[in-house]
């Protein structure tokens, strides 16, 4: 009975917080979200010749991430319901992919993965050559899996209110070098970075000292 009671303990407290981190990361992700938004009002009103071209710095903020063409109620069917019916649709399709991507597959890699970090932390011992692999790999889609779930079940959930949201990560597994699987990992966030911190800092147009400098820093507040 008390082994019972230590494992249901044990299990609330996981679950709590695993819901801490979930929370904590969408406040982590709206504030990032803001200060890009004070950014762009901040630059428009240095640039703005007319009233519109500041009534306009918000939709722009969007950027490459969100063109304005891709915003639900301009372009496409001129036909009302027809398009909320397609972005129902579409965004329902794409939350229920992104919900079994999060709760049958990552949570499907997330047992071998676990077994052999929680055997190897409770034996303080390393574990052998096949077992360090197996949990290594299966963290390694685990964690794919499981942000790819979440983006595209916001993705989703955006669509069905008639916002258009691109992806956020492009089969990154498939990569050919680091570059290329940094543009394919969560690609939102690697487009702010480079837009609000590395071209900020100077990017590459200040020697190449500055621009490594601006790299590592710029990595450095992204692993924050």
């Amino acid at each position: 009975a008390r082994l019972a009671l230590a494992a249901g303990a044990e299990r609330h407290h996981l679950v709590g917080r695993q819901i801490a981190i979930d929370i904590g990361s969408a406040k982590f992700l709206y504030s990032v979200e803001i200060a890009g938004l004070a950014c762009d009002l901040h630059h428009a009103l240095h640039r703005a010749a007319d009233q519109d071209d500041l009534a306009l710095a918000g939709r722009r903020r969007l950027g490459d991430r969100a063109h304005p063409r891709h915003v639900g109620g301009e372009g496409g069917d001129r036909d009302p319901r027809r398009r909320l019916r397609l972005n129902l649709a579409v965004g329902l399709f794409i939350f229920v992919v992104g919900l079994a991507k999060k709760v049958i597959v990552a949570d499907t890699f997330a047992v071998p993965a676990d077994a052999v970090f929680d055997q190897a932390h409770a034996t303080g011992a390393a574990p052998d050559l096949l077992s360090a692999w197996s949990g290594a790999l299966s963290y390694s889609f685990q964690i794919y899996f499981d942000f790819s779930g979440y983006s595209e079940m916001a993705i989703g959930l955006a669509r069905m209110f008639g916002v258009a949201l691109p992806r956020n990560f492009l089969y990154p597994y498939i990569a050919r070098n680091p570059s290329e699987f940094w543009r394919r990992w969560h690609i939102t966030l690697s487009r702010w970075l480079r837009d609000y911190l590395y071209i900020s800092l100077g990017g590459n147009r200040l020697g190449e000292a500055r621009t490594y400098a601006n790299l590592m820093l710029t990595m450095l507040l992204g692993g924050l």
